[in-house]
């Protein structure tokens, strides 16, 4: 009988080791889950307003390269955002950071060239510093995240940005889906 005893006592230890280290794998696979999708958006945020002088100068010529399928006269001297040379340029520069609906919003919105005009503005590599990324209460993979830009050459501040990040999986890997930001120089 204590035999049967024993037997049982194992078995039940066993058991809740087997149930205590799969709540472990659990947790620490949503934890790392979360993470990843918080360094995805730190990424995007740094990439998206990082710009040295020659990333402006390769979005300018990419913005001034003539379009294989439309012509100044065509759209009143400006291009659009379709067109092919600028969006190679900006999905080489953005894609693996950013959905393309997100990219496309980004162009529409003129966020892309933010740091593009900040960089020729002070004539210096621009970085992304102090940044900060909290957890938005809307939901999860959304943050709130706030950031200071400054020149390579003195480290002055020139801007301060601030907004919103959503971050989803795509193809199994994590990509920025939507960011709103407001600049002040």
């Amino acid at each position: 009988m204590s035999s049967n005893f024993k037997r049982q006592r194992v078995v039940a230890l066993i058991a809740l080791l087997a149930v205590a280290a799969c709540s472990i794998a659990i947790f620490m696979f949503s934890r790392t889950s979360g993470d990843s999708a918080k360094k995805c958006a730190e990424e995007a945020i740094t990439k998206l307003f990082s710009c040295t002088i020659q990333d402006a100068a390769d979005f300018n010529d990419a913005l001034l390269s003539p379009s294989a399928d439309s012509t100044p006269a065509e759209n009143n001297g400006l291009l659009s955002a379709s067109d092919d040379a600028l969006t190679e340029y900006l999905s080489k520069r953005f894609g693996n950071h950013v959905t393309d609906a997100c990219l496309e919003q980004l162009v529409a919105n003129r966020v892309v060239s933010y740091s593009v005009n900040i960089a020729e503005k002070y004539n210096s590599d621009i970085r992304v510093s102090d940044l900060k990324l909290d957890e938005n209460s809307s939901g999860e993979n959304s943050y709130r995240f706030s950031a200071v830009l400054q020149t390579e050459t003195d480290a002055s501040t020139v801007a301060n940005i601030f907004g919103s990040v959503f971050v989803e999986k795509e193809d199994g890997v994590y990509k920025v889906s939507n960011v709103t930001v407001q600049v002040q120089q």
